[in-house]
C-alpha cells in the first residue's frame, strides 16, 4: 500500500480520500470567505479529514461578535468546542485564531494516537505474614496501642445543702487504649465564704482522684472517686481555727469537644457531711452536693 498526494493505491485502483467537511456561518461577519479552505488545509495536512469542523459568527447586542468553533468526531461526539467574543477591530485576526486552535487540536489528537500505551505495572508481591514470635496477639476487647494524655482542668460549680458555690483547678492524667482510659488526677477547690455568726467560714478541698473514662467521637464520659482533705478555716472570730477534715465523694462527667478545648458538666456527691459550730452556738452544715461546668485543655 502506498499513499501519494492524498490518494490510496491498492492493487492499481485509486481510492480518493474523502474531502474534509468544514461548515461556516457568517451571520455576524468577521469570518473571511477563505476561512473554509484554510481550515480544510489544516485537516488535510494532519490527515484528519474524518473530522467535521463548524465555525459560526453571531452579533451581540453590545456590539461584539461571538465566534464559535466545534469539532465533531465521526461518532457524533463533540471533541472540541471554543467560543470567543471579539470587537470589530479584532475581527481581522479571527481566522488566524481559529486556524491556530484547530492546528493545536489535531496535532494533539495525532500525538495521542501515535503514543504507545503504557504497559501495566507488574503486581506487587503480597505482604509477608507477620511473625507470631515478633508480634504478640492483641488482647480480646482492647484497642491497639497505648495513649497517654494530660489535661489541665478548670471548674465553676454550684453547691447545695446548703446553697453555695466554688471554683477549682486541677490536672488529670489518662492512660490506656484510644477509647478506654484510666484516670488519675488532683484538684484544688475553694468554696464561696459562708457567713456564720460574727465571722465567716471558708472551706477548701484538696483532692486526689481515680476513675474510668470512655472517649467517643468528639465526646467523653467519665466516672470516678475523689478522696482527700476538707480544710475549714474561720475568719473574723475572736479565735480563728483551721480544721482539716476527711473528704470523699463520687462523681460523673460528660463533656464535648469544642474546638481545641472540652466543655462539660460534672455532678458529685459526698456520703459524709460536716457541720461547723461557733463558740456562740451558731451552726451550719458544709455543702456536700455539687454540679458544675468543667473546661479542659489537652497539654499533650
Amino acid at each position: 500500500m502506498l499513499s501519494i498526494n492524498g490518494a490510496i493505491w491498492l492493487w492499481g485502483v485509486t481510492l480518493a480520500a474523502p474531502p474534509p467537511t468544514v461548515l461556516i456561518e457568517r451571520d455576524g461577519g468577521c469570518l473571511a470567505p477563505t476561512l473554509e479552505s484554510e481550515l480544510a488545509e489544516v485537516l488535510v495536512a494532519a490527515d484528519a479529514t474524518h473530522l467535521v469542523v463548524a465555525a459560526t459568527s453571531t452579533p451581540r447586542v453590545d456590539g461584539r461578535i461571538a465566534i464559535a468553533m466545534r469539532v465533531v468526531l465521526p461518532s457524533g461526539e463533540m471533541a472540541l468546542q471554543r467560543r470567543y467574543e471579539l470587537t470589530a477591530s479584532e475581527c481581522a485576526g479571527a481566522g488566524a485564531l481559529l486556524r491556530a486552535v484547530l492546528t493545536e487540536f489535531v496535532q494533539s489528537l495525532r500525538a495521542t494516537a501515535l503514543t504507545p500505551p503504557t504497559p501495566p505495572e507488574p503486581p506487587s508481591p503480597p505482604p509477608e505474614p507477620p511473625s507470631a514470635e515478633a508480634t504478640p496477639a492483641p488482647k480480646p476487647g482492647s484497642d491497639d496501642g497505648v495513649v497517654v494524655a494530660l489535661q489541665l482542668r478548670g471548674l465553676l460549680a454550684a453547691r447545695w445543702i446548703p446553697e453555695s458555690g466554688s471554683a477549682g483547678i486541677g490536672a488529670t492524667l489518662s492512660v490506656g487504649a484510644p477509647s478506654h482510659r484510666l484516670l488519675v488526677g488532683a484538684r484544688i477547690e475553694v468554696g464561696v465564704p459562708i457567713a456564720l455568726g460574727e465571722g465567716t467560714v471558708l472551706d477548701s478541698l484538696w483532692l486526689a482522684e481515680i476513675g474510668y473514662g470512655f472517649l467517643g467521637d468528639g465526646w467523653r464520659v467519665g466516672v470516678g472517686a475523689k478522696i482527700g482533705m476538707l480544710l475549714a478555716s474561720g475568719i473574723g472570730y475572736a479565735t480563728n481555727y483551721d480544721r482539716p477534715l476527711f473528704w470523699a465523694e463520687l462523681g460523673a462527667e460528660l463533656s464535648f469537644a469544642v474546638g481545641p478545648v472540652e466543655l462539660g458538666v460534672e455532678i458529685a456527691v459526698a456520703p459524709l457531711t460536716w457541720r461547723v459550730t461557733t463558740s456562740a452556738g451558731d451552726r451550719r452544715e458544709l455543702p456536700h452536693l455539687r454540679t458544675g461546668i468543667v473546661l479542659a485543655y489537652d497539654l499533650f
